[in-house]
């Protein structure tokens, strides 16, 4: 990136940043000049934020903090990073105080903060002690955006709990079946072969915190629902499985139900 800066300079061509090096000019050098064009262009508007907490892969809890103000320099609303403050307990008390000490550090007055959108989590929304209830106390104003994708998992967790175990079971356990055989997902396209039917798709994985996405895992087990209850049929003889005589005793109770 640096020579394309100047071609025609050879000081820049002559120039090595490795991960050391470029990773000290980021956080040192371009981050803080970043940080101070923020503020500077944000001055004494007001603002909202958009935060998130998560663990990295070394177990270090994190706050990614997003800011959104109106521009005078650009003459729109402006949506941006803005911190990434490390926390070392992520508790609701822990995380206000990181916020607010970051607000008051940057110069950023509290009582300008006019929303704040969250995730579902009860740290963030809960009606007792949590992110957004302490900070309403100090800003009666503030409005409260929960994250429209987390109220809809949550919705769908409701709903997948009325509904039968045995047949979040027979979704699961389909996918496990073929996940780590290659001998069993070969057989299962063959019988695809032999049956002349469309092409074998891939079952999909249920997912324990994306609720939403399981209507993607029985979509695809309805649109091969003959072929899959033939296989595990077959299996069930072939290999004295139990977990295939499950499998194969649980499609014919579903088919039995839809012919009712």
């Amino acid at each position: 990136m640096l020579p394309s800066l100047d071609p025609k300079s050879d000081l820049l061509k002559q120039i090595k940043i490795h991960r050391t090096k470029c990773t000290a000019l980021i956080k040192r050098v371009i981050a803080t000049a970043f940080t101070e064009e923020l503020l500077a262009d944000i001055g004494k508007s007001y603002y909202s934020l958009v935060s998130d907490e998560s663990t990295d892969i070394s177990t270090v809890k994190l706050l990614c903090v997003m800011i959104r103000y109106y521009s005078e320099s650009q003459h729109k609303l402006v949506t941006t990073f803005y911190k990434l403050i490390e926390a070392e307990v992520a508790n609701a008390d822990s995380l206000t105080n990181l916020i607010i000490k970051t607000l008051h550090a940057d110069g950023l007055k509290i009582d300008h903060l006019i929303g704040i959108g969250v995730d579902g989590a009860n740290v963030m929304v809960g009606q007792h002690c949590s992110v957004s209830s302490i900070l309403k106390e100090m800003c009666s104003h503030l409005v409260v955006v929960r994250c429209v994708c987390h109220s809809l998992h949550l919705a769908a967790e409701k709903a997948c709990s009325a509904l039968p175990r045995n047949l979040e079971f027979l979704v699961r356990e389909s996918y496990n079946w073929f996940a780590h055989s290659s001998k069993r997902q070969h057989e299962y396209r063959q019988l695809f072969d032999v049956l002349g039917n469309e092409r074998c798709i891939k079952l999909v994985q249920l997912a324990n915190t994306r609720w939403l996405s399981r209507h993607e895992s029985i979509a695809v087990i309805l649109d091969q629902w003959d072929t899959l209850r033939l296989h595990f049929m077959l299996a069930k003889d072939k290999e004295r499985c139990y977990t295939a005589d499950q499998q194969c005793t649980m499609t014919e109770l579903v088919r039995c139900t839809w012919c009712f």
